[in-house]
């Protein structure tokens, strides 16, 4: 769908010394650790990308303290369990019409 995707790195500092930062619309940060997200999306505010930046977080105050540097956050645990939630609920549903219908249905 017209994008190009890069799997770096991105806490090596110089490799973002080598991207065009003017043709990138949106960077997304998925790394295990915190700080590094924040050292990540702190250092392309540095260095003068206005793009948009989200970055993975697992706790509240985490988001709230990327939002300081205009850093948008994707709650994995909140999104995950809501994610589980509704799948559960598809699937409950789904098995009581089964039953409703007489039918007997496999969870997926």
């Amino acid at each position: 769908a017209g994008r190009r995707v890069v799997e770096a790195d991105t806490t090596d500092l110089d490799f973002w010394a080598e991207v065009n930062l003017n043709s990138v619309e949106q960077i997304m940060i998925a790394l295990t650790n915190h700080q590094e997200n924040k050292l990540v999306g702190r250092h392309l505010r540095d260095i003068g990308y206005d793009g948009h930046i989200t970055a993975i977080v697992r706790y509240k105050d985490q988001g709230e303290e990327l939002e300081e540097y205009g850093i948008e956050s994707f709650d994995l645990y909140n999104e995950a369990g809501r994610g589980f939630a509704e799948h559960a609920e598809a699937s409950r549903r789904r098995r009581a019409a089964s039953a409703a219908s007489g039918r007997r249905e496999s969870c997926p």
